[in-house]
C-alpha cells in the first residue's frame, strides 16, 4: 500500500499545483473591478458609450480570429508606447478585449496606470459583444 501511493505521489503533487495554477490565472482574469459582463457591454456597445474599443491581441490573432468591427489593435505589449500617441485624451471611455480576459485585464490594469481612469474589459472573446 505504502509504494503504490509513493508511485502516485509525484502525479497528485504535480496535479495539485496545475490545478492551482489554473485556478489563480481564472480567478485573475474574471475577478476584477474593471471587468465588465458581456451583455452590458454589448448594450453600451449599442448606447455608443465607449469611445475606444481595444483589441489587445498579438497580430497572428488578429489575423486569424478576425476583430470587432471598429476596433483599434493596440497588442497590450505596446500599449505603454502607443496609447499617449494615439489617444492623448485620458478622460475617453474604453473597452479592452482579448481572447480569454487575462491580457485584457492586464491591459486595463496599465490603461490605468497611463491615467485612462475610463478603462473596461471583457473576459471573453470579442464574438460575444457582436
Amino acid at each position: 500500500m505504502k509504494s503504490s501511493l509513493r508511485n502516485y505521489l509525484p502525479f497528485l503533487l504535480v496535479s495539485t499545483f496545475i490545478f492551482i495554477a489554473f485556478y489563480y490565472l481564472y480567478d485573475y482574469a474574471v475577478n476584477s473591478p474593471y471587468k465588465i459582463n458581456p451583455n452590458v457591454a454589448k448594450k453600451m456597445i449599442q448606447n455608443k458609450e465607449f469611445d475606444l474599443i481595444l483589441d489587445v491581441r498579438t497580430d497572428l490573432e488578429l489575423q486569424t480570429l478576425g476583430y470587432y468591427p471598429g476596433s483599434v489593435h493596440i497588442q497590450s505589449a505596446d500599449l505603454k508606447n502607443q496609447m499617449h500617441r494615439k489617444f492623448p485624451n485620458k478622460n475617453i471611455n474604453i473597452l479592452a478585449y482579448c481572447n480569454s480576459g487575462q491580457r485584457a485585464r492586464k491591459a486595463t490594469e496599465i490603461l490605468h496606470e497611463l491615467g485612462y481612469k475610463n478603462a473596461l474589459y471583457i473576459a471573453t472573446p470579442y464574438t460575444t459583444i457582436m
